[in-house]
């Protein structure tokens, strides 16, 4: 199963630009769809991110989908505060999330912060 993580907020429509761009965003999940591939849905590279009840929602539908009872990973991209917030982390693997990829956007925080950040490593549940 593969599985591929979509934006689909349209409530703002933006520029021509930002328009085409949605376009080909769209293009590309009907062509994922036609594939097979799941779509999820999450807007964490653009500064949102979901719940850990929309996760665990999604891994609740995504068994529904399943033919196989083989073991999956479920990747989780988000942003802790440092090594030591392990809350963050912790709820979503209650809920079934198997990785944890810490969102580090260089464009979106101080470069100072950033090297901060990534010098203190990863949470540890």
């Amino acid at each position: 199963m593969k599985c591929a993580f979509i934006t689909t907020n349209f409530d703002y429509c933006g520029d021509q630009k930002e328009r085409a761009d949605r376009l080909d965003e769209g293009l590309d999940l009907l062509t994922d769809l036609w594939s097979g591939i799941i779509p999820l849905h999450s807007r964490a590279g653009q500064g949102e991110s979901i719940s850990s009840e929309d996760l665990r929602q999604t891994i609740d539908y995504v068994a529904e989908l399943r033919t196989n009872d083989d073991p999956y990973d479920v990747a989780n991209f988000g942003v802790t505060r440092d090594a030591d917030d392990t809350k963050t982390v912790g709820a979503f693997a209650e809920v079934g999330s198997t990785w944890w990829v810490e969102g580090v956007f260089t464009w979106m925080m101080d470069p100072e912060y950033t090297r901060k950040r990534i010098r203190s490593g990863p949470p540890r549940i």
